[in-house]
């Protein structure tokens, strides 16, 4: 392989793994939405026993 494959083949690696980094973040930031609506939920019963 020369210089220029080689740099080829490491921008396709870096331009995949940033995808992935996307698509991790992306369902990272849903899980956290949901996260917070369940605390919002449980949060609004607790009020509501205690009211």
């Amino acid at each position: 392989m020369d210089d220029d494959q080689i740099s080829s083949k490491f921008e396709e690696h870096m331009a995949f793994l940033f995808e992935q980094q996307s698509v991790i973040l992306k369902h990272l930031d849903e899980e956290r939405l949901v996260t917070n609506v369940r605390l919002d939920r449980l949060e609004q019963r607790e009020c509501e026993k205690a009211g």
